[in-house]
């Protein structure tokens, strides 16, 4: 059975980061791998994901086609459960929340993320 942790456990720090350490996936070479990928995105930005794109994900995809329509969106979310979607935006909020934790933002960071029915 899956054990559920929670934020306010008193050893969840202790339980986290047990979890996190066990089964390291990622050897130095992935790691070397990974950088690489980052730096040139970092440099070469839209460009450099484009490529990454097509070569791990075989989607060719350049300015003008990479943001999806409104319609497009629509459709999509016409396809989540409710439930989905709930699990999705407490995800999305528990994500700005920890960004905010660790940097300066402002109240409404976040409260677009998601497009709602």
């Amino acid at each position: 059975m899956i054990k559920i942790i929670h934020t306010g456990d008193k050893t969840f720090e202790e339980t986290f980061f047990r979890i996190k350490r066990r089964g390291k996936l990622f050897d130095n070479e992935l790691w070397a791998l990974v950088h690489g990928i980052v730096e040139d995105v970092a440099k070469r930005g839209d460009e450099a994901l484009f490529a990454y794109t097509e070569k791990f994900d075989g989607v060719s995809l350049n300015a003008q086609t990479v943001e999806a329509s409104s319609g497009e969106i629509e459709a999509a979310l016409g396809r989540v459960s409710k439930d989905d979607l709930r699990a999705l935006k407490l995800a999305a909020e528990r994500i700005s929340t920890m960004s905010c934790l660790r940097s300066t933002c402002d109240a409404d960071t976040g409260s677009d993320m998601f497009v709602t029915r």
